[in-house]
């Protein structure tokens, strides 16, 4: 609410947990009552009668609310109800007050909480009812609830990830590393702070084990004289680098020589930084450097020097920016041991202010290959390179592991006549996001697949449309697991949640994707019959399954179609009778599969039924109005809202499949569009491979390029009307 540490009470967090979306819990500690507050709060004297007690510990009550949304900036709006309850007796004077908040429910742009404080006996000093905030602008970047609970496995995340990739930009090896917030190891005598780092060390060891597949059956850790540790795994040596600031903690571990530095970024002109630095830095410090630059550059220079210091450099003789980018720096060192390579990069951990971490490293040994040619840095390509392509998270609605993809939208998707997404897209990119997420086994899939003997078959696949993108936009798409189940526990369902990310990195919703996939044993050409999982996949769905029950809920956003949903005002023109066939059919089409539709099962890619849906309802309305599709949609465009189809029987390449579209409901502005897809057999009998279904709207656009439901143009109604009749 308020800056300045007389508002920043808050003294321990005891619980802190978002069971889903919309409901969560945090139990804090505040720091004890100063005895006068009130002198703190105002300065004259006649002011200092404060009637409802201290401001600064109700200030904590109030902001233990925004620790259930710590990636959103937030500011309170209303309390329904507020009970403040006298107390009988004077608190002791180091007495903390412990507040619980409940999460209970958010709205697109609101959070809904309710508070209780309570004194150190446990009675109840103070009730929030109907407390909401306002959500005012989301950060990505910023921690969520589970990275708070444990913010050194994100800090390590999230360091790794910054090295890794320097690391592939300026073509060297780094070394395994971990970090923990370890505050004032300094004060602490020897041993203590050495047991206190071994768990440390043994976690960044165990991950360097993993990583380079080496035995860690047998392993000590020793200190030299000098402090630094010494560790062996069945006798070999293994270097190890530690590294404090008296607040975080880093350890590396790796097989060169390894030297390590955290250092705080602090505040200095440059002749300050030139006097501590000394002359090596005369010819690195730019006189045109901003302020922010000189700093960050100011301290990696000094943490570089120290990294020199522990790898036994005497004498440092020259010291180059060999290579830069915006979040890190390459220095070459000439020194009295040979030419020496150090990494600098710059980072905000969970806790703190921008630090520099510094470390030794060495030349990759990696081959170089075709995309190195995209690491140069050229102007304009940085909003595109800094963006994360591949996350894992685990924030689903169930609390099990989210899948993240994130891709610019270029120019092949967007064929709708108002240049957005057309919407088969998306079972393209929701089969690609599939795929992709399950890449620890995805070889073993493919080489499984591919004998033609197994497969994995789409039952349906459903798509609400909500939001609209076009070329230049970035998406972003989570997919998560949301149960597993029917015969031989062999059917998957998954949700896609598509977002675009906008400017300030907030999300639109784009569309809404529920997929069921069942494991397969292929019979004969064309007919399969559902097998169990093999175990090594079945134990990698056990990791992405929901770990608790709950609602398949994605976190609420805007959803800027939404409205078009909503046609209740809207008369039923027509409805299909209850009858085996939907009826009228409006147009067909006959559609000849090859090798570019199918996939390594062999049969034919899920996501083509639903791009002969699109195929078919265009050609239908281009025969009827062909000069609505000559410009950009400015005298009005169809819009697909909904679109499903199940899938009965497996197509294969070389088949001829008939596609009908049928009228299953129309009303003025809206209509459902009913598709069945039939093989045509050589003796020319039919079967029946799947039936979809795809609730339409007819939209023209306002001044501000939103779409409004409009009445279909007044051909089509006639055609419509007239096979209605017929």
């Amino acid at each position: 609410m308020f800056q300045g540490t007389r508002f920043q009470c808050i003294d321990k967090v005891y619980t802190l947990e978002r069971q889903n979306s919309e409901s969560g819990l945090a139990v804090i500690a505040t720091t004890p009552t100063d005895p006068d507050y009130s002198k703190l709060a105002f300065a004259r004297s006649d002011n200092q009668r404060l009637l409802l007690g201290d401001p600064f510990l109700r200030d904590a009550i109030l902001q233990s609310a925004a620790l259930l949304i710590p990636q959103d900036t937030s500011l309170p709006i209303s309390i329904r109800r507020w009970d403040i309850y006298p107390q009988p007796y004077s608190m002791p004077k180091e007495s903390s007050i412990y507040v619980q908040t409940l999460l209970e429910g958010l709205e697109e742009n609101e959070v809904h909480t309710s508070v209780n404080s309570f004194d150190h006996t446990g009675a109840l000093n103070e009730s929030l009812k109907g407390y909401r905030l306002r959500k005012l602008q989301h950060h990505k970047e910023y921690p969520n609830v589970s990275d708070l609970v444990c913010p050194d496995d994100r800090d390590t995340r999230e360091l790794r990830a910054c090295l890794t990739h320097l690391a592939h930009r300026f073509k060297v090896k780094v070394p395994e590393v971990r970090v923990s917030y370890l505050a004032n190891l300094h004060a602490l005598p020897k041993n203590q702070r050495r047991k206190i780092e071994l768990p440390l060390i043994e976690k960044v060891v165990q991950q360097w084990t993993r990583e380079s597949d080496v035995n860690n059956s047998k392993f000590t850790v020793e200190w030299q004289q000098s402090g630094k540790p010494v560790v062996r795994l069945s006798d070999e040596p293994v270097e190890i680098s530690l590294t404090h600031d008296n607040r975080y903690c880093i350890a590396v571990a790796g097989s060169w020589s390894l030297g390590s530095d955290i250092v705080p970024v602090k505040h200095r002109n440059r002749k300050q930084w030139l006097g501590l630095l000394g002359q090596i830095a005369d010819t690195l410090i730019d006189d045109n450097l901003d302020e922010n630059e000189l700093n960050r550059l100011g301290a990696a220079i000094w943490a570089v020097k120290e990294v020199l210091h522990k790898v036994n450099v005497k004498k440092t003789i020259s010291m180059k920016i060999e290579q830069k980018i915006n979040n890190g720096i390459l220095f070459l060192c000439e020194t009295d041991q040979g030419k020496l390579k150090v990494l600098a990069c710059w980072k905000i951990f969970t806790r703190g202010r921008d630090r520099v971490v510094a470390i030794s490293v060495i030349e990759s040994e990696t081959k170089i290959i075709a995309d190195d040619a995209l690491t140069f840095d050229y102007g304009g390509y940085n909003s595109l390179l800094n963006q994360q392509h591949y996350e894992i998270v685990g924030d689903g609605p169930q609390g099990q592991v989210v899948f993240v993809h994130r891709f610019p939208v270029t120019f092949m998707p967007v064929g709708q006549l108002s240049r957005h997404i057309y919407f088969t897209h998306y079972f393209f990119w929701a089969g690609m996001v599939r795929e992709a997420s399950a890449w620890p086994v995805l070889k073993r899939i493919a080489e499984q697949f591919a004998t033609g003997k197994w497969g994995g078959v789409t039952n349906f696949a459903a798509l609400k449309v909500l939001g609209e993108a076009t070329t230049h936009d970035l998406i972003e798409v989570r997919m998560w697991a949301s149960g597993n189940g029917g015969p031989q526990n062999s059917v998957l369902d998954l949700t896609y949640d598509f977002r675009k990310v906008l400017p300030d990195g907030g999300y639109e919703r784009l569309a809404l994707l529920e997929q069921q996939t069942t494991w397969v044993r292929i019979i004969n050409h064309g007919i399969a019959k559902v097998d169990a999982y093999p175990d090594y996949y079945a134990s990698f769905l056990d990791e992405m399954m929901p770990k608790f029950k709950g609602p398949n809920l994605p976190h609420p956003l805007p959803e800027p179609l939404k409205d078009l949903y909503e046609h209740e005002n809207e008369d039923y023109l027509y409805t299909a009778p209850t009858e085996p066939s939907v009826k009228p059919v409006l147009h067909s089409q006959l559609i000849e599969t090859s090798l570019e539709d199918a996939n390594i099962v062999g049969n034919i890619y899920f996501a083509n039924y639903y791009a002969w849906q699109g195929r078919v309802r265009d050609r239908f309305f281009h025969n009827i109005i062909p000069e609505y599709f000559l410009g950009t949609g400015e005298v009005g465009e169809l819009i697909c809202l909904t679109c499903r189809v199940d899938h009965l029987r497996e197509a294969m390449p070389f088949d001829h499949i008939q596609v009908r579209m049928a009228l299953k409901a129309l009303k003025t502005c809206h209509a459902t569009l009913f598709f069945e897809y039939y093989k045509l057999n050589s003796h020319g009998d039919k079967l029946k491979l799947a039936t979809g279904k795809q609730d339409v709207v007819w939209v023209c656009r306002d001044s501000k390029k939103k779409p409004l439901a409009r009445p279909f143009p007044k051909a089509v109604h006639e055609i419509f009307r007239k096979s209605i009749e017929q």
